[in-house]
């Protein structure tokens, strides 16, 4: 199923204030703060909660094809974002480090 362009404008809307809502829940939380939780974990975790794991199996479901609080094309395009967001991960492992040059990387990969 392919979707459009709307829906994973939704889907990383839905992302994006999930990340706002536990950045300030982890400023109003004290246990939060003290436990060094990143806003993204706290985010992940209520989404977690929100989905068809938690939330879709005790309540009944708002989307006749999807468990959970989230429909269908949401739940897809979310499940194809970590394999182009490590992309990202590791392009910024670098930044600030100076590359050295080819006859130093020669002499250490070289044996």
């Amino acid at each position: 199923m392919t979707m459009t362009v709307g829906e994973l404008f939704i889907a990383l809307v839905i992302i994006s204030l999930a990340l706002v809502a536990s950045n300030a829940l982890r400023l109003r939380i004290g246990w939060l703060r003290r436990l060094f939780l990143p806003s993204s974990v706290i985010a992940g975790l209520v989404l977690l909660l929100m989905g068809p794991d938690v939330i879709g199996r005790l309540l009944p479901t708002f989307f006749e094809e999807s468990p959970g609080l989230f429909p269908t094309y949401v739940q897809e395009s979310w499940s194809a974002l970590p394999g182009l967001l490590i992309n990202v991960v590791f392009a910024a492992l670098f930044i600030g480090k100076t590359i050295p040059g080819i006859r130093t990387i020669w002499l250490r990969a070289g044996p």
